[in-house]
């Protein structure tokens, strides 16, 4: 193999181990669609309800997002969004993390 062809094949290779750290093992991908799943009915527990202007808002005071450094979901909590984004997106900042949904039965 000449310097070009060793160069490329050194960049393929690197490439397929460089993408293997996205494939996910078929027991964590159940464990994150049942977390997902779990951390979804524990942010709809608490959904409220409300019109402004004739338009009907559902706000959250919960919210869940994957967390890709561990591979994990997490949850968000804190006082309610307002509707508005740009307060949504302040009030959202001080929301804790939550790493276990615990519903209401």
């Amino acid at each position: 193999m000449d310097i070009p062809a060793k160069f490329l094949t050194f960049i393929i290779l690197s490439a397929c181990l460089g993408g293997c750290q996205y494939l996910i093992s078929p027991d964590k991908m159940a464990e994150s669609i049942e977390a997902d799943e779990r951390c979804y009915e524990w942010k709809e527990e608490t959904t409220r309800e409300t019109e402004r202007l004739r338009m009907k808002y559902t706000l959250f005071n919960r919210e869940c997002n994957l967390n890709e450094d561990e591979t994990m979901i997490l949850g968000y909590q804190g006082e309610y969004e307002t509707g508005d984004n740009k307060q949504g997106n302040a009030i959202r900042v001080n929301w804790k993390v939550v790493k276990s949904f615990d519903l209401k039965k």
